[in-house]
């Protein structure tokens, strides 16, 4: 019998061609069918997380919603950090133990201290943006963590002010719907902003690049400062917010702060001595502790 006769009704040499075409597209399409096993795999992996993740996504739009509600607490009277306990999820040891500190509407109040004393956390726990493992804030007789719907009406200017990728007045109104124009002019004023901001191309409208980085460390300073003129909060909570503005600029801008806030209340948390005379009571921190200065 020929060989190349057929072969259950097909001829040998096509059954061959058929079969090394099959195994030709198998081997070509292999890696892709590996991947879509590969990612459905990570998918059913990563399913728990992802459930975690779309229920804190739900918890956070609902607290958007309760911050949307809150209302404005004001500094009438005092507050005090009563009792305070605090320490790190991963410190062994306290920062601070039995802590207390009065603070009175209109108080101007300097704290130095070293590096890693605990300056920034202590004005976190004033601020409210840290939570006590142990104690209360009291705000005009009120244990303010009790209330969900009520917030201090303060302002944190840290030493490393967050820019969004805007203009500069963008920043200094952040999440103003409407702004006003006469107040944004004496804010970049009382903020020592008006030079520089005359030196640009498109003035207040300049963009600040993302994280500002287009600024100097001084300028995004300055414009942190001229949100809290513009806010004109109760509470105003400076954490090394001028350290890298040059002295003279310094000394108009702490003369600006004492005569626009000169009913309110100030907490100046800084390492250099040289200006703590501006206020009126002057802590040193150490050990959890602090000490007034004479």
């Amino acid at each position: 019998m020929d060989h190349n006769n057929l072969y259950l009704g097909t001829n040998l040499n096509d059954l061959f061609l058929s079969i090394s075409l099959v195994i030709f597209v198998c081997l070509r399409t292999l890696p892709s069918i590996n991947k879509i096993v590969y990612s459905y795999g990570q998918i059913k992996y990563a399913k728990p997380s992802i459930a975690i993740v779309e229920n804190e996504l739900d918890k956070l739009d609902q607290e958007q919603n309760i911050f949307k509600k809150k209302t404005l607490i004001t500094f009438n009277k005092n507050l005090f950090l009563d009792r305070i306990d605090f320490k790190y999820s991963d410190k062994s040891q306290n920062l601070f133990t039995n802590f207390n500190f009065k603070i009175n509407k209109g108080d101007k109040i300097c704290i130095l201290g070293k590096s890693g004393e605990g300056k920034t956390t202590l004005i976190e726990l004033i601020s409210g943006l840290l939570r006590p493992n142990k104690g209360r804030l009291i705000l005009d007789d009120k244990n303010i963590f009790n209330f969900n719907l009520e917030y201090l009406n303060s302002i944190y200017i840290p030493q490393d002010l967050l820019l969004i990728n805007g203009s500069i007045v963008d920043n200094i109104t952040f999440g103003k719907k409407i702004i006003d124009q006469k107040k944004l002019k004496k804010s970049i004023e009382y903020a020592e902003l008006s030079s520089f901001i005359q030196s640009l191309e498109k003035k207040q409208f300049e963009d600040v690049g993302e994280l500002g980085g287009k600024l100097s460390g001084g300028q995004k300073q300055r414009i942190g400062l001229a949100r809290c003129f513009y806010d004109d909060p109760d509470f105003v909570i400076l954490d090394e917010a001028l350290n890298a503005i040059d002295e003279k600029t310094r000394i108009k801008i702490l003369d600006n702060i004492f005569k626009f806030f000169a009913d309110k209340t100030i907490v100046y948390i800084t390492h250099d001595r040289n200006f703590i005379d501006y206020f009126d009571k002057k802590y040193f921190l150490k050990d959890g502790k602090l000490n007034l200065i004479d």
